[in-house]
């Protein structure tokens, strides 16, 4: 059980969709984004990153995760 919650906290996203659609946004908002210091790395022409480091950043500039609104 704990190895699949490690497997699962350590997916990673590849590709600009896979991006955006954790965000819950177009992929061209998602690249917006980058400019904006969201943490993507590129490895082989291919853009992957880290749902944990999204999370991470979108808390830094106190957004929430997948368009959650305030109450």
């Amino acid at each position: 059980m704990e190895a699949k919650r490690k497997a699962r906290r350590h997916k990673v996203l590849m590709g600009w969709t896979r991006i955006a659609d954790f965000l819950k946004c177009s992929v061209a908002t998602a690249k917006r984004r980058e400019r904006e210091g969201l943490p993507v790395v590129r490895v082989g022409g291919v853009v992957c990153s880290l749902p944990e480091d999204i999370n991470a950043w979108l808390k830094s500039r106190g957004r929430r995760r997948r368009g959650a609104r305030a109450g």
